[in-house]
């Protein structure tokens, strides 16, 4: 329509304001309203069709009628001589509801004024008995952005462009907000529609989502028509329990009980009074949502729902269908407005899940045959059980599937009836599935069924097997005969039979093995990875040990065990580190070595690992010893590390380890126990003749061959499936069983009474394992000890739990799921809403009762949606785990600390940790930014700022950023120190002496060393102390000539490491202890320190000691100078540098790997590596004297000697201030062979300095003999000496005379 026309004679147009399916709409001005403008609505012509034109002429019939200010007033209506049918109605600025929540969400008092004015609104049209049918924001008009000012739309109109409904001409309303009558198409829609369709708006409002929805317009309606609306207080726990029982009751499937009008809404809307401001929604979130409470905690479950939903129109036989399948399905059925259809079928006590699949099958061929153009489609998933029909999961997944399959192009043919793939596997072979181009599935028919067989049954025993018994039976024997230790593990995944094969492994050899202590240790998925959390039960069961007993009781029961055997001098110990394995803490008073573990935590694990070592050497020298490893998978790094220490330390013992485990335990655990001589028993599926035989034992001989063969081939080998297919016959069921285990699991368990399945949800959540007072304390006040005391008993009896012997509270009896796959079908029998509720319940209930693994913790808080308390107890694991050398653990802790929300001074401490483990990798540049990061958030002066500014230093040294290193050089000292932190601050500063050591910075590193010693006085630490210590062993090592003072530091630092269990610093201390050694010439004790080290850092798979340590034992080996020794090296190199590591100390390696190479005459690769060492080393440039002198001799070998000697030129002149080390002897012997080479005055200078150099360190030797091996044994100093001796006059070598006269004179000692 042109602009500035006028309509009717009366409506000038003055511009095109909105289009839609039925019609436009303009702006107009009334000249008969002098000029006022209007909303113009004029029909289409395409909506010429009987009834879209009877609701329009509908919609101006009733505004007519009402006049009232919250309803959009009426103008006129008719029809022009074009034949064009109009409305006009009052135009209104501003926007509409939908559009506002859009924009900025509704607070509850702006919510509540809102709909008082809509009640009073829609009061008014219901007086006239017209109901609105369509209420939706969109029809819900704010007049000038003003929250009170609202007017009501569009009454009687269905929009063809909102709803795929309203073209099919058969529903009135937005599905959304449709209610249930009106979903099924009743006629007779009263005013109580409306109040339903409000609900649904108000609850948007809210809490920012609709209270149903779906994927598909029928599912939608079928989610109206079955599920309940989530309770208020559950997304929004802060709205006022009068405003959630309105909701409530607004939203009642059952008109009757909603209010029944819009007079009785608004009565109770003003009734509500006076709100509190609770703020407007936010964007929804799984994280808003806390748990329904409810008066009987866990009384609902969730179970396999079915769903069979058939789409279509003009459908003319639907009612009888309806009537068909409830008759013979006993499903319940719904029938949609829009034509569609929803049978759903739950399961009952006695039906399977094969069985359930099968009748929805069914139930979905009948419909296709009565309906050949609809289409089928049949789902299967979970359901929430409670006062109205399943829903949930179900429902969502068949939206989903009719989405995609409604998406196709083209779209699927419509003959069959598709399924999932949940129900074509529940399917037993009689059906006929088929799968589409597009990959879909189909049921295209169903054959004849096989005729029903009675069935019998028995217990089931041990079979199939017999082989893997007589080996670990010989295995035991080889171990109590020779003596010798042994590992054996039980490969395979769940259900395959490895407990029962334990448990058979157990009876045999407790009957035939005099005198054998079995200890049995087990883990679980809540306490997968906690420090010895396999060895936790294991010893607590040995020493009789019940939480809650009194602390000394505790102590002596353990004390008196291990006096059993273990020697009287090592009682003590054993008894206070068995102690902290098992949580048994004894006091540290008297007891140095207990108090210094304690505070340094990161030490614990060698103490624990040495007293675990003495009671496994005194018990087996006693009696042979089984300890069994229960689902290593669940395991820990620690147990793993203490049981390979102990099998090294025990190899002559009758000791033998049996660790059970899935598949996946390698690739948690890489070379897990490889050098232990592990016998592995991966265990296969039971072969067909051992199931068969399994089955006749139970059932009985005279089973008929048929149920046999298909009970062993629906098993597949699985001898849990196999338990539980024969539980199915002897309890009396017939056909196909199911085919997927957790179906079949769940079709067992909903067979038991609905208390039972009741006790094992509440047990679920607590894992493998849990308590009598924790089922009561998740079950809720209203039950008696005694009830749950009959229902576990009842569980047992009916072999679904065990009843475990001892158990870790005092008081408490402790229970097991009989298998794995018992525990998650019936955890996965959780509501969300009790998932979660169970989750805080157990954290509370473990806390309560004194749980110490703060992992186990974290997990329940965390799937108890408490992600504060989640995050704090992530981070002390995190923490703990670095303490414990666990760093395959750190980052995934720290990880999942930061998904639950930890912020603040929490967020530093462990984006600090999650840097330390990074450092340990030698991955620094990660270090640095999560340092930018953590140090911002930690009190300047406390333990974890100190140890983020040491790090941060080390890592922008090696970064090469001299203005950081400038300044956290600075921070460290400057900052005030809090008592807490004194011996943090102490490991910061050695960090950086260290650093600036290796850097060649004399001034800082001695600046960092005074500041070390005058504050070391006061620390009573070991671990401090021997920071301290280390600290002056590299300073002397790398700047000072000085190689005994290094030897002697480091001797004292790993003394100090030793008693204090650190394990990383004492290896970190042999290296200079070792290399040393070797440079003063006691070449064999320097080797044993450096092996030493290099097998701890490969033990411990950190990368940045494997660095330290490599290098200077291929240094050691290349200087013995025998054939093995240099190959050696050469490997060790090799392996080193094809693996992550720091880059300098790759560059040292370099220039190592380039002197074997020039001992081999391959002199073009010897230059390669030599100038690739030169460039990689950088943060640590001390190296660089070595890979100096390195490339000096392939030039001169290369006959490159101008080039070699401006080489030397510049390394001497870059060590001038302070001097290299342990290295500036080779370095001054390489100048005078390049000068000597290029035939120089310099090289009688440079010889002399090099005798000078040897001079100086000599005298700081005390030891005569060491000072003479110091000076013939080092390769380096030999060559000096004897090219002195040539070149030099006598009095330039009288200090080695001298100290030849002394060596042959009587030795003062050390």
């Amino acid at each position: 329509m042109e602009l500035k026309t006028v309509f009717a004679g009366r409506f000038i147009i003055e511009e095109l304001a909105g289009t839609g399916g039925m019609g436009v709409v303009y702006r107009a001005r009334d000249q008969q309203r002098d000029g006022a403008m209007v909303a113009l609505k004029v029909l289409a012509p395409t909506a010429y069709v009987r009834h879209l034109h009877e609701r329009f002429t509908r919609e101006a019939s009733v505004l007519s009628q009402l006049r009232h200010p919250g309803i959009v007033s009426y103008i006129d209506h008719g029809t022009t001589p074009q034949g064009e049918a109009f409305l006009v109605m009052e135009w209104l600025e501003g926007e509409d509801l939908d559009q506002r929540l859009a924009r900025q969400g509704l607070t509850l008092p702006e919510t509540v004024t809102v709909f008082r004015q809509i009640a009073e609104a829609l009061s008014a049209a219901h007086r006239h008995g017209i109901v609105h049918r369509d209420l939706k924001p969109e029809n819900i008009f704010l007049v000038g952005r003003h929250l009170d000012k609202v007017s009501l739309l569009d009454f009687g109109v269905a929009r063809l462009v909102s709803s795929e409904l309203t073209a099919a001409g058969l529903a009135v309303g937005t599905p959304l907000y449709m209610a249930p009558e009106q979903a099924r198409g009743e006629r007779n829609v009263g005013p109580a529609a409306d109040v339903f369709t409000l609900g649904c708006v108000m609850f948007e409002c809210l809490t920012g989502r609709l209270p149903f929805a779906g994927d598909h317009t029928s599912l939608i309606m079928a989610s109206i028509l079955l599920q309940e609306a989530p309770r208020l207080r559950t997304l929004r726990p802060a709205m006022p329990e009068a405003v959630e029982d309105l909701l409530a009751r607004m939203l009642a499937k059952d008109p009757a009980q909603r209010p029944k009008d819009a007079s009785a809404l608004l009565r109770e809307l003003v009734a509500l009074g006076p709100l509190s401001d609770v703020p407007a929604p936010d964007a929804p979130s799984s994280t808003q949502r806390v748990p329904a409470t409810t008066a009987r905690p866990l009384s609902e479950e969730q179970q396999l729902v079915s769903i069979v939903v058939s789409v279509g129109a003009n459908a003319r036989h639907r009612a009888m269908l309806a009537d068909a399948i409830r008759g013979r399905f006993g499903a319940h059925v719904e029938l949609l407005v829009d034509g569609s259809m929803i049978a759903i079928l739950a399961q009952t006590e006695r039906m399977t899940a094969t069985e359930q699949a099968v009748q929805a099958a069914r139930c979905a061929l009948l419909v296709r045959e009565v309906e050949p153009s609809f289409r089928v489609a049949v789902t299967t998933g979970r359901g929430v059980v409670g006062a109205h029909l399943p829903s949930g999961e179900a429902i969502e997944r068949a939206g989903t599937f009719l989405r995609t399959l409604a998406q196709l192009e083209p779209p699927p043919d419509s003959s069959g009836v598709w399924v999932d793939d949940v129900t074509a596997q529940l399917l037993d072979p009689r059906f006929q599935v088929g799968q589409t181009a597009s990959g879909f599935r189909v049921i295209e028919g169903e054959l004849p069924a096989d005729e029903a067989r009675p069935l019998l049954g028995k217990p089931t025993p041990c079979v199939g097997r017999d082989r893997e018994l007589a080996l670990l039976r010989m295995l035991l024997s080889e171990c109590c005969e020779e003596p010798v230790a042994r590992l054996a593990m039980l490969i395979a995944p769940p259900g395959i039979g490895k407990s029962r094969l334990r448990r058979e492994f157990l009876r045999q050899v407790a009957a035939e093995v005099d005198g054998l202590q079995i200890l049995v240790g087990r883990s679980d998925p809540t306490r997968a990875g906690a420090p010895y959390g396999l060895l936790w039960d294991a010893f607590r069961e040995l020493f009789d040990i019940r939480d809650g007993e009194d602390p000394s009781t505790q102590q002596t029961k353990l004390r008196d065990r291990v006096r059993r055997f273990v020697p009287a001098n090592e009682v003590q110990f054993v008894s206070e580190f068995l102690g902290e394995l098992c949580g048994i803490p004894f006091p540290s008073e008297s007891s140095p070595r207990l108090r210094d573990a304690r505070s340094e935590p990161h030490s614990m694990f060698g103490h624990v690992s040495s007293a675990l070592v003495s009671f496994f050497r005194a018990e087996s020298t006693a009696h042979p010893v089984l300890l069994v490893l229960e689902d290593l998978q669940w395991g820990d790094v620690l147990t793993v590390r203490a049981v390979d220490t102990m099998l090294r330390e025990c190899s002559d013992k009758p000791i033998m380890v049996l660790a059970l485990a899935r598949p996946e335990v390698d690739d948690l655990f890489p070379k897990l126990w490889s050098e232990r001589k592990r016998q592995d028993f991966r265990l296969d599926g039971l072969t067909k003749k051992a199931s068969t035989q399994l089955v006749a034992r139970v059932l009985g001989e005279d089973v008929a061959p048929a149920i046999v063969a298909r009970i062993v081939d629906q098993a597949a080998g699985n001898a849990l499936f196999l338990e539980e297919l024969i539980r199915f016959v002897v309890e009396g069921d017939s056909g196909a069983m199911p085919a997927t285990v957790l179906a079949m699991l769940q079709a067992r368990l909903k067979r038991l009474a609905p208390d039972l399945r009741r006790v094992l949800r509440a047990a679920s959540v607590f894992g493998g394992t849990f308590w009598r007072g924790g089922v009561l304390a998740l079950l809720g006040e209203h039950e008696s000890g005694a009830s749950v005391d009959d229902w576990l008993g009842s569980l047992v009896n009916q072999e679904l739990v065990l009843r475990d012997a001892g158990g870790r509270f005092l008081g408490d009896v402790q229970y097991s799921f009989r298998h794995d796959l018992v525990r998650e079908a019936t955890y996965s029998m959780l509501t969300d809403a009790d998932r979660i509720a169970g989750h805080r319940a157990t954290a509370a209930f473990l806390e309560s009762m004194g749980e110490r693994d703060p992992r186990v913790l974290a997990e329940h808080f965390a799937l108890g949606d408490m992600m504060t308390q989640a995050a704090g107890c992530y981070t002390k694991a995190a923490i703990d785990a670095f303490d414990q050398s666990d760093l395959q653990a750190v980052i995934p802790l720290t990880e999942r600390a930061i998904v639950c929300g930890a912020e603040g001074e929490l967020l530093g401490t462990l984006l600090t940790v999650r840097a330390r483990a990074h450092a340990l990798d030698c991955d620094f540049a990660n270090v640095h930014p999560l340092l930018v990061r953590a140090l911002p958030l930690l009190p300047r002066g406390g333990k974890a700022w100190y140890m983020a500014a040491g790090m941060m230093l080390m890592a922008a040294g090696i970064l090469v950023r001299p203005e950081e290193v400038s300044r956290w050089g600075e921070e460290l000292w400057a900052a005030e120190c809090d008592a807490k932190s004194t011996v943090t601050r102490m490991e910061a500063a050695w960090l950086a002496a260290g650093y600036f050591a290796r850097a060649g910075a004399r001034a800082q590193a001695e600046r960092h060393l005074a500041k070390m010693d005058e504050h070391v006085a006061p620390i009573t630490s070991l671990f401090g102390k021997g920071l301290w210590r280390l600290a002056h062993a590299e300073y002397a090592w790398y700047l000072r000539p000085e190689p005994w003072a290094a030897s002697t530091a480091a001797a004292d630092a790993e003394g100090m490491f030793e008693a204090c269990g650190h394990h990383r610093l004492v290896a970190f201390a042999r290296i200079y202890r070792g290399i040393s050694l070797a440079h003063v010439g006691n070449i064999d004790a320097g080797e044993q320190k450096l092996r030493a080290a290099l097998a701890e850092a490969h033990r411990s798979r950190e990368a940045w000691l494997i660095s330290n340590a490599t290098p200077y034992l291929a240094m050691l080996l290349l200087d013995k100078g025998d054939t093995g020794s240099i190959e050696e090296a050469e490997r060790h190199l090799r392996a080193f540098l094809e693996q992550p590591g720091d880059r300098s100390f790759h560059g040292l390696s370099n220039a190592i790997l380039a002197e074997i190479l020039l001992l081999h005459g391959d002199i073009g690769s010897a230059e390669k590596h030599a100038r690739l060492g030169l460039e990689m080393i950088t943060g640590f440039s001390i190296y660089r004297a070595h890979a100096s002198a390195v490339l000096t001799r392939i030039l001169l070998r290369s006959r490159r000697a101008p080039e070699a000697c401006s080489l030397v030129d510049a390394a001497i002149a870059s060590y001038a201030d302070g001097g290299c080390g342990f290295m500036e002897v080779g370095l001054w012997l390489a100048a005078f062979e390049a000068y000597a080479a290029a035939k120089s005055a310099a090289a009688t200078r440079a010889l002399e300095g090099a005798v000078e150099r040897v001079r100086l360190r000599a005298e700081h030797i005390l030891d005569a003999d060491l000072r003479m091996r110091f000076l013939t044994k080092n390769a380096v100093n030999r060559r000096v000496l004897e090219e002195a001796e040539k070149l030099l006059p006598p009095s330039a070598l009288e200090f080695a005379t001298k100290h030849s006269q002394s060596h042959r004179s009587p030795s003062r000692g050390r």
